[in-house]
């Protein structure tokens, strides 16, 4: 039962009342007797508020037992949802272990399929490798015919043997095809050479030639000067035999003190004529030899080229528009790469490799100190005096000159008469007697002073089978 809180104020107010002091007694009084009267108030209240305290009591008490109630009812369904995903999990696990073994059991199928695929094709490639070699070696079909399934060391030998010729054909193969590429730039560069340089090119005119080749000849002449009048005529002749326009004439034509000087100047001619005028591109050296060699081989036919080779000098071809063209067009490029000019096909373009251009010119300048050191070979033994500053100018005027000649369309070559040549007076053009010889009709060649220039075809190339002497040769003429 619930103790009512009334009674406890009650009995509480009492006991506090006999504690007050005497004195204080008729406060007390009045105080104790309202406090009765409440007490007694509060005592008739008691039975109803205990009636109502039960009550509630067993309200709460029912509430309690049916929340109990309901959270039974709750974990029963929660346990039978976790009961029901726990089958469902267990039955999706069943499933997927039934799909892996199936899964399995198909790879297991197709791995099977795919060795025996692999098989039939390596059944297939040994067959058709054999195959393969058989026909290009027809001479093993004994050995390997009989096989219907190689072994791989069979197999093995026979990709070394075909490996092996593939990479000596790729090898050849590499070969041609340098050489092919090399061909088309060669053929590239000959083709934007004609283009760029044809039209605009202008022929130098005969005269202007003319005086330059006998330019020249004034400083050889001059040169002669310098030979003491007191040297031994035959002492000259021997030294100068073996010169190639010397060679075979009589000494007794250099007895005479004014013939000493002819010899002389016979003599540097055939150092010029064997040096710097002997081909078209002697005078850009030795890095031209490759290109002379070509143009010989391309153009000359093969008994002159055998010829040329037995004799150790070099054949002109005849003169025919693709040879002439091939000609001009080299030294052409070769004068480009030497000067640093260039022909670039758009302007600013630099021409060529820088480092071939100082192959080029270093080569030339190569060939004109070799054809100084052989003018001052022959020279100062006869002529201590000679100054080096006249040979040098000999040499400056001789490559000039080739190159000049090597630049033309026309074919132009230093070409010296026969000895012995039949000579008639009006009639034998190639020739022009010295002072004393003009009244002679009829004669032939006793020696040759200097050579002559002469010319095939016309200024831009045309006419090739003709020709005619620009410059005679200045020669001795001995009357029959």
């Amino acid at each position: 039962m619930t103790e009512n809180p009334h009674s406890q104020n009650s009995h509480s107010q009492n006991s506090h009342s006999q504690d007050k002091h005497p004195n204080d007694a008729p406060e007390h009084q009045e105080v104790h007797d309202g406090g009765d009267s409440q007490a007694e108030e509060s005592h008739r209240e008691t039975p109803t508020s205990e009636g109502a305290t039960h009550t509630n009591g067993a309200a709460d008490e029912m509430n309690g037992v049916r929340g109990t109630e309901r959270e039974d009812e709750d974990m029963q369904q929660r346990d039978g949802s976790l009961a029901q995903e726990i089958h469902d999990y267990q039955h999706q696990v069943q499933t997927l272990t039934e799909d892996r073994q199936k899964l399995f059991q198909e790879n297991d199928r197709l791995r099977s399929h795919r060795n025996e695929a692999l098989d039939r094709l390596d059944l297939v490639q040994r067959k058709l490798l054999v195959n393969f070699y058989l026909k290009k070696y027809p001479q093993e079909k004994q050995r390997l015919g009989a096989l219907s399934r190689p072994s791989f060391s069979t197999i093995d030998q026979l990709l070394d043997e075909i490996i092996q010729d593939l990479a000596e054909k790729e090898r050849k193969n590499d070969e041609l095809v340098t050489e092919t590429s090399r061909l088309e730039h060669n053929l590239e560069t000959l083709q934007k050479s004609l283009l760029s340089n044809v039209e605009r090119f202008r022929p130098t005119q005969d005269d202007e030639l003319i005086g330059h080749f006998e330019n020249l000849a004034s400083s050889i002449k001059v040169i002669t000067r310098d030979v003491p009048s007191s040297t031994d005529g035959n002492k000259l002749a021997s030294q100068f035999a073996h010169y190639t326009l010397i060679n075979g004439v009589a000494m007794t034509h250099w007895n005479n003190k004014l013939h000493r000087k002819y010899l002389l100047e016979a003599a540097i001619w055939s150092i010029l004529m064997d040096t710097i005028f002997s081909t078209p591109f002697y005078v850009f050296g030795k890095f031209a030899n490759l290109y002379t060699a070509e143009w010989g081989q391309l153009f000359l036919r093969k008994a002159a080229i055998i010829q040329s080779e037995d004799d150790n000098e070099f054949s002109w071809p005849p003169p025919s528009p693709l040879c002439e063209k091939w000609r001009y067009v080299t030294a052409e490029q070769l004068q480009n790469r030497m000067t640093g000019e260039g022909s670039a096909d758009h302007e600013g373009e630099k021409s060529g490799n820088q480092k071939t251009d100082d192959w080029v010119e270093a080569s030339h300048q190569e060939a004109r100190l070799d054809i100084e050191r052989a003018l001052m070979d022959a020279l100062l033994p006869v002529a201590p005096s000679i100054k080096v500053t006249k040979i040098e100018k000999i040499t400056r005027k001789a490559c000039e000159l080739a190159v000049q000649l090597g630049l033309q369309r026309c074919r132009l070559q230093i070409v010296a008469p026969e000895l012995e040549q039949e000579y008639i007076a009006k009639k034998t053009t190639n020739v022009m007697g010295i002072s004393g010889c003009e009244n002679i009709k009829t004669g032939h060649v006793a020696f040759i002073v200097n050579p002559g220039l002469r010319k095939w075809g016309d200024g831009h190339g045309g006419h090739l089978d003709q020709s005619f002497d620009l410059v005679p040769a200045l020669v001795y003429i001995e009357g029959n």
